[in-house]
């Protein structure tokens, strides 16, 4: 073999040799980092519109004085980071993954073809590696492994599709619009949207939709062994039913506009006209206590802090200790980081 041959086999070996070092690092940033067992966020969180979303030590939240756009910071407040400019709902965090629904905001800039549409999106925990995964618009959006759920509001139908995080393309599940946010054992859990309100799982491994229970629910989450949900026909109280035993629990009797579940409590919207509350209880609706007396939405609970705005209003941003008795305040920290991050020259 001359020197020649000798030579061009040998670059063609170092070209093979870094092409496959870079595919190993595309592929590892892009699927591997997201465990099988990667739940996303909480079925309470994802229902108030996936703002906040806790993984790996750290909190990612849609910051509202800043245009909704992604940020990062420790459970108790501190270490507040801005990732991208991109308005942020839906998030999911998984593994040193952070997926989102994003959209451009009036401060992008120098973003490019990356924030050109809006669309479903992944960025490293750091900040780095912002990707656009499709264009496709999610009314929801769910982690689960190295799958995203969401309901897909295409041109012409509402449909629930899934994401595959290692094909890199999505599928349609369902022709029919779910949100499906609640997930155990292979099964997604959710409630009927377009008829009768059931209670439905989807096997994720045989893609077969099944009504499990004829009950009149509304937002469902399935949690340790429960389904909580809003009661429909009993002025939205909220309750609890045990699939096992077929059992019914009354947890309040309060008109409830929303909940949400997070380890062992329960915070709650009382819909009243003489009376409304922000309330929470424990699971078994003992220690029922009032949180902030007035109406409030977009409740987001971390393992720290929960956090709120009055209905009407994406600013002050609230927070109170999850667990504890109640102490709100407004979160400033928040405010002034995106004060910070907008100021100019940065």
């Amino acid at each position: 073999m001359s020197r020649l041959s000798r030579n061009i086999i040998a670059i063609a070996v170092a070209l093979l040799f870094m092409a496959g070092i870079l595919f190993y690092g595309i592929t590892r940033h892009s699927s591997s980092m997201v465990s099988d067992n990667t739940i996303g966020n909480t079925a309470g969180n994802l229902t108030a519109g996936g703002l906040f979303s806790e993984a790996g030590g750290k909190v990612y939240f849609a910051n509202p004085y800043d245009e909704n756009c992604l940020y990062s910071m420790d459970p108790d407040g501190t270490n507040i980071k801005k990732l991208c400019n991109l308005s942020a709902a839906y998030i999911n965090a998984g593994g040193d993954l952070v997926f989102f629904y994003g959209a451009r905001v009036g401060t992008s800039k120098g973003l490019g073809s990356v924030a050109g549409k809006p669309g479903i999106f992944s960025v490293r925990s750091d900040g780095s590696h912002l990707s656009q995964l499709t264009s496709n618009i999610p009314m929801s959006m769910f982690l689960v492994g190295n799958n995203i759920y969401y309901k897909h509001a295409g041109a012409d139908a509402i449909t629930f599709d899934v994401f595959d995080l290692k094909k890199k393309e999505s599928t349609e599940l369902l022709p029919h619009p779910i949100s499906a946010y609640s997930y155990d054992r292979g099964k997604l859990y959710y409630g009927g949207e377009t008829g009768e309100r059931f209670l439905y799982t989807f096997d994720t491994g045989l893609r077969v939709e099944e009504a499990i229970w004829q009950g009149d629910v509304w937002a469902p989450v399935y949690y340790a062994g429960y389904v909580y949900y809003l009661d429909v026909q009993n002025n939205y109280r909220i309750c609890r039913y045990s699939p096992e035993y077929n059992q019914i629990e009354v947890l309040t009797n309060d008109r409830a506009d929303f909940f949400n579940i997070f380890g062992n409590v329960i915070f709650y919207q009382k819909s009243s006209q003489t009376s409304p509350a922000l309330k929470k209880m424990a699971l078994d609706g003992t220690e029922n206590m009032v949180v902030a007396e007035g109406t409030y939405n977009m409740v987001s609970l971390t393992s720290e802090y929960a956090y709120f705005t009055e209905f009407g209003h994406t600013t002050p941003l609230y927070r109170t200790p999850t667990y504890g008795y109640p102490n709100v305040t407004e979160f400033t920290e928040a405010r002034d980081a995106a004060l910070e991050a907008i100021r100019p020259g940065k």
